[in-house]
């Protein structure tokens, strides 16, 4: 029984935390936009705890927030178009690498699951797969802080500077 609960925690987690994340998904409509870290400030530890430990699914969705808030407004910050490819290439690096290590953690996950399943898991197995779901995740939230300072230091002072006030009269 025991084992069935925690089969199905991980399952549930695995959708929850890993699925649920488009890392293609642009802005919805009714959105705020994220600049200079916004979004970021609505993300407290209680809601990290609610989601479970580790969390890179909320880190990707901020940080695709916030990438796509630079690329939309980009007009209104006054961004070159040097500075506008730059945040989409960014942008498509970042899609890219969650969408591996997305798929990664969930073959991971299945294999994990696959060695809980057994009457004996073997205890390397065990570690093995719970090291590598543990390096995937620290890989996601160091890719995300990465992308989110890449992309703050392309702004000007004077475009940080629009970037606060567009985010003032969103809030």
């Amino acid at each position: 029984m025991r084992r069935k609960s925690l089969i199905i925690f991980l399952m549930m987690f695995v959708t929850v935390s890993l699925i649920t994340v488009n890392p293609t998904k642009a802005i919805k409509e009714e959105e705020k936009p994220c600049l200079l870290g916004s979004c970021w400030k609505e993300l407290g530890v209680t809601q990290l705890g609610r989601m479970g430990c580790p969390t890179p699914a909320l880190f990707i969705q901020n940080t695709l927030k916030e990438l796509n808030s630079y690329i939309e407004l980009a007009n209104e910050l006054g961004l070159t178009s040097e500075q506008l490819e730059k945040l989409e290439k960014l942008r498509h690096d970042f899609q890219i690498e969650m969408v591996r290590n997305r798929a990664e953690l969930q073959v991971v996950t299945l294999e994990l699951i696959e060695q809980m399943m057994k009457e004996r898991p073997g205890k390397k197995p065990l570690q093995e797969k719970v090291s590598r779901i543990e390096e995937l995740c620290w890989a996601t939230l160091k890719d995300a802080a990465k992308a989110v300072f890449t992309a703050r230091s392309l702004l000007t002072p004077e475009q940080r500077a629009k970037a606060i006030e567009i985010a003032a009269k969103e809030e």
